[in-house]
């Protein structure tokens, strides 16, 4: 039988917790209606379960479910011991960096903003215009994410400092999107819900951790433009080349008819809002994609 090794990087090491949060009470719930055992291990509790396994194929019957802020290192781990993980390393640390992500998708030919390191800010913008959008390139959640007004505003940024081994991005400012953006969750090969998230009145980050509103589209509407061509492709594509078995793609809003640029991929999505917004159960559709014979 398969099991699921879920992999949460959270702020706590208190597994009585998981019981009460959100995300891993779906779990388990998902996997008892499926008698899939499951079990949770925090990132810094890896080395210490790979040390106490003792049945050789006991990785052969076991995936591992990556969630949260989980090191790429720990993910290596898992993998160099015959582990599966969903998503993997490589997949998650191409999603993971803004930069890196970005630059992917232009030799793809998706669309998406002009993005650039600070130290290149202007060789890539020329002379930029602004506003433009300065974030994290490892970040999450929309911390951090400004709007940025002016060169001096810019340099103010790009000099203020980060956690270790982070750096700021740039990029450029879609304000036909201001406040509003589309995601798109897919699990393995087919789009399970798109939906748009809207910030608060007068914000113009949209995430749903800093008070933004999610509302479910249909998928058919949202994704074609005015030639009838469906942009599900691209979720496709993306899905394909990043390697990634299920994860988000946030679209922003062209003006116009002229469709959609993609923002930002994401390989562990948070599923609470969601869930909310469509009714769907996002938490079962993991673990049956985990389950499957080809994760």
């Amino acid at each position: 039988m398969r099991r699921i090794l879920a992999v949460y990087g959270l702020k706590t090491r208190d597994y009585g917790y998981l019981s009460r949060f959100y995300p891993t009470a779906r779990l388990l719930e998902a996997c008892k209606n499926r008698s899939i055992p499951l079990r949770f291990l925090f990132p810094a509790d890896v080395r210490d379960f790979l040390a106490g396994e003792r049945l050789p194929d006991t990785s052969e019957d076991t995936v591992c479910l990556i969630r949260g802020a989980v090191p790429i290192g720990t993910i290596e781990l898992l993998e160099s011991s015959g582990y599966a993980c969903v998503n993997s390393a490589q997949s998650t640390r191409l999603a993971n960096d803004k930069f890196e992500t970005a630059q992917f998708l232009d030799t793809l030919g998706i669309p998406t903003p002009r993005t650039a390191r600070a130290e290149d800010l202007d060789k890539a913008f020329g002379s930029p215009h602004y506003p433009l959008v300065a974030k994290p390139r490892h970040g999450s959640r929309g911390v951090g994410v400004t709007l940025v007004k002016s060169p001096l505003e810019a340099r103010r940024i790009a000099g203020t400092e980060l956690s270790e081994g982070e750096e700021w991005i740039f990029q450029e400012y879609i304000e036909s999107s201001r406040g509003r953006d589309l995601r798109v969750f897919f699990a393995g090969d087919r789009i399970v819900a798109c939906v748009e998230r809207r910030a608060p009145a007068g914000e113009f980050v949209s995430n749903t951790s800093l008070g933004g509103l999610m509302c479910e589209l249909a998928v058919d509407h949202a994704f074609r433009h005015d030639g009838g061509e469906p942009w599900a492709s691209m979720v496709h594509t993306i899905a394909r080349e990043t390697g990634l078995k299920y994860g988000t793609v946030d679209f922003l809003y062209l003006a116009g008819d002229a469709g959609f640029t993609v923002c930002e991929i994401n390989a562990a999505p948070g599923f609470e809002g969601l869930e909310g917004a469509t009714g769907l159960d996002i938490a079962g559709i993991l673990v049956d994609l985990l389950i499957s014979a080809n994760p």
